[in-house]
């Protein structure tokens, strides 16, 4: 007995919400990192992680003080950027969920926001310190862990950084304040 499956959704809202549900493709062979910023009752929190190989991640928060969350966004991207360079990564491949960060970065979008632009140019000069680097969008649903710690920042004190290593089993928690400039 064949069953039939009624969908009340049109074809091209299938096809968005099939979309969605895709896994990422993550090219193993070179560091990845995933960010994500959080902007709530006038804090601001950022979060990432840096995988240098399945069994070898970082998950970073901060907290931002006070801004908006495409500012919490870019201060997170910068943070994994620094972070990333920190640990002497030259090749990187980049996932978040906000398509205006990651427009502005590709270039394929103008940032018309003063404050905003002046992260960007800082984020492209980090950017010089790396060999490869690719930026490309993933959906919510799969940036939940980067969502998690930027969430976890809103509670930090601006420019302080928890950063906790996972490495084969073990598990390594500690704090970090980096010199001001580096934000």
């Amino acid at each position: 007995m064949a069953v039939g499956v009624f969908n009340s959704f049109p074809e091209h809202v299938r096809a968005a919400k099939q979309r969605r549900e895709l896994e990422v493709e993550i090219d193993r062979s070179v560091p990845w990192g995933y960010f994500d910023g959080a902007a709530q009752e006038n804090r601001c929190g950022g979060g990432a992680l840096l995988f240098l190989s399945d069994s070898h991640y970082f998950t970073l928060s901060c907290g931002m003080g006070e801004g908006s969350n495409n500012f919490a966004e870019l201060m997170s991207l910068k943070l994994l950027l620094v972070f990333a360079v920190e640990k002497g990564c030259l090749n990187l491949n980049v996932f978040g969920d906000s398509m205006n960060v990651i427009n502005w970065i590709t270039k394929t979008q103008a940032c018309r926001n003063m404050r905003l632009e002046m992260i960007i140019s800082s984020i492209r000069m980090v950017l010089q310190g790396i060999d490869n680097f690719a930026c490309r969008h993933v959906y919510r649903e799969n940036n939940m862990e980067a969502d998690r710690a930027s969430k976890e920042g809103l509670h930090l004190a601006m420019g302080v950084w928890k950063i906790t290593e996972f490495n084969n089993g073990n598990t390594q928690e500690y704090y970090h304040r980096p010199f001001i400039d580096t934000f």
